[in-house]
């Protein structure tokens, strides 16, 4: 039954408009639509669990694909920045986005070639990619703290500096007050830093090797989406990878430096690992099952979940 799939799908795709329509802030409509996809993504995971799923199931691809498309025609006739001059976006970077709607079109044809159902998926990586790129160009130096606060702790990290002693550069000037708390300002400076360690020390290699973090952060956006699509091989994971680059306001978070592409690595990180242990578990069940091996593995490791589930490795 491709029901569950077909309703997470359509809560994707649904946040991802809302995402559209107020990039990120409070929007009335925006957060009717989250509501919507909130109460469909729950009944979905519910459902889920009662349903034998249905491998390659249509409803949920098209969905997804037409969020994946419906987000690269957004990027192609709005700017998808804040800062940015439009007109960097009217050369190579629509092309780009016809190029990826061109890709995303071969996963509507069913008799294709082996050979180009492998290349369909890298090469949108390699889009998204050149579009991105092409973004942090016409945007060198966004006007978001975001950016002031993680240019500036890599500098320091690789300067030998610890980051949370250092002061950060106050772009705001009279309007700080309505972000930082008094105590936090001196001398026109933020001295304090608000992010854990894993983003300085992500960052400071792209910051030596090309001195905007960004890069850092969109090579964890592409890597996200690599183990997405390993953690669900077939058409299904590789267009739920693509909606989370292409979806509209996915470019303007690597324009404002937002630090959310690290938390999806480690999020998607631990996905590929779950699904790559209860592949390894399935193997060893059937082994097994098999009587090939038996005899040499402990079966206490393993609990068994039912004929749904499969074993987990304790």
């Amino acid at each position: 039954m491709s029901g569950p799939a077909a309703l997470l799908a359509l809560a994707a795709v649904t946040i991802a408009l809302a995402l559209q329509i107020s990039s990120g802030q409070y929007n009335p409509r925006a957060l009717a639509l989250v509501t919507l996809a909130t109460v469909a993504a729950v009944i979905g995971a519910v459902w889920r669990k009662r349903a034998v799923p249905v491998r390659e199931a249509v409803l949920p691809q098209a969905l997804l694909g037409f969020g994946c498309a419906a987000g690269v025609v957004c990027n192609l006739f709005t700017n998808p920045t804040l800062y940015a001059d439009p007109r960097a976006f009217q050369g190579g970077f629509r092309w780009l986005a016809l190029l990826a709607l061109a890709v995303l079109s071969a996963y509507l044809w069913m008799p294709l070639r082996p050979s180009l159902i492998r290349a369909r998926f890298p090469l949108l990586l390699a889009c998204f990619a050149a579009m991105a790129l092409l973004v942090i160009r016409a945007s060198p130096k966004p006007w978001i703290d975001v950016w002031v606060f993680q240019q500036g702790a890599a500098d320091a990290l690789l300067h030998g500096a610890n980051p949370y002693s250092v002061s950060y550069r106050d772009i705001y000037g009279p309007m700080a007050l309505a972000w930082y708390a008094p105590e936090l300002r001196q001398g026109g400076r933020v001295v304090a830093y608000p992010y854990p360690p894993l983003t300085f020390l992500a960052e400071a290699p792209a910051f030596a090797a090309f001195g905007d973090v960004r890069y850092a952060l969109l090579v964890s956006m592409i890597g996200a989406a690599w183990l997405i699509a390993r953690a669900a091989p077939g058409k299904l994971g590789e267009l739920a990878a693509a909606l989370v680059l292409f979806q509209p306001r996915t470019l303007l978070v690597v324009e404002q430096a937002w630090t959310e592409p690290l938390v999806l690595f480690c999020f998607a990180l631990s996905v590929y690992a779950v699904a790559r242990g209860a592949h390894t578990a399935r193997l060893l069940r059937h082994r097994i099952h098999g009587g090939q091996s038996d005899r040499g593995l402990d079966r206490r490791t393993l609990t068994w979940s039912g004929s749904r589930g499969g074993p987990a490795l304790l």
